[in-house]
């Protein structure tokens, strides 16, 4: 039975995402959004994470605006505000209100700072207690959300500056009858958002945490910020300096040795797939 076009496709997307985006990034952002408009967004998401954002940006304007919306709620907040950044404020404004309200506004934190800048990539999911609450109000909160026990809680005054921390595994051990303000670390280093990221790798602050949160010029949590992460390589912004420039000749072995790895000999030659 002869194998379809359209199947050797998307098992290539689905099996070798990598090498599908080393291809992909050689063809015209309307020819990806034409194969794109075609395939489930499953399939989608893994190879488009790989390409450059600018690109991605490129393609997904081509795409109906249901689908468009579709992938950016699911490329994750760092990956779309890198995407979005490539649109205009306008083309944004109608992004954000048809996505979830929680992701809608980390998009819009992240696409306040410099791409470089460590608010551009800061992971915007933390959990802040007030100053005054007790361990009872918070432990339930932890308990409910179901938070990974190596996290920090950040405490925040009334006018939500960041007066301290305290890890959840310490709360936990607590009576519940406290305040988080008699159990809380105050002396907690910080990172500033509009900080370089090539820079914090030197960061005092590594010597005690592996997370710090990351606040703005009014001390107020914004995000965290792993160690981890600077040791990631920033996005590429412009897909003409990805370096790769396959020839068709490449583009085609590359879709064969893929094709191949999955097949084995139910194809004996690149031509086939002509």
């Amino acid at each position: 039975m002869p194998i379809k076009r359209e199947e050797l496709t998307q098992a290539f997307l689905s099996k070798h995402p990598d090498a599908a985006a080393r291809v992909l990034e050689n063809l015209a952002a309307e020819e990806v959004a034409a194969l794109f408009a075609k395939l489930p967004v499953r399939l989608i998401l893994p190879v488009i994470r790989r390409l450059t954002p600018s690109l991605t940006a490129q393609i997904l304007l081509s795409l109906e605006f249901d689908q468009q919306v579709a992938l950016i709620s699911q490329l994750g907040p760092r990956y779309a505000a890198n995407v979005l950044r490539n649109w205009t404020g306008e083309r944004r404004a109608r992004v954000f209100k048809s996505l979830p309200t929680l992701l809608s506004g980390r998009l819009k934190v992240l696409l306040e700072y410099a791409p470089d800048s460590v608010g551009s990539i800061m992971n915007t999911e933390f959990i802040t207690a007030n100053i005054n609450q007790t361990i009872g109000d918070i432990e339930t909160l932890v308990r409910n959300m179901k938070m990974d026990h190596q996290y920090d809680i950040y405490v925040i005054d009334d006018n939500l500056r960041l007066r301290g921390a305290v890890g959840i595994i310490k709360l936990l051990r607590e009576d519940n009858n406290k305040t988080i303000r008699q159990i809380m670390d105050k002396n907690i280093p910080t990172i500033s958002a509009t900080a370089n990221v090539a820079v914090v790798s030197n960061h005092i602050g590594w010597e005690s945490r592996a997370t710090l949160p990351v606040v703005d010029r009014d001390q107020h949590v914004v995000g965290t910020f792993q160690q981890a992460m600077c040791m990631e390589k920033p996005e590429i912004h412009d897909a003409a300096n990805t370096g790769y420039g396959y020839l068709a000749s490449d583009i085609l072995e590359v879709y064969w040795t893929g094709w191949k790895s999955i097949f084995g000999t139910m194809l004996t030659k690149p031509q086939d797939l002509l």
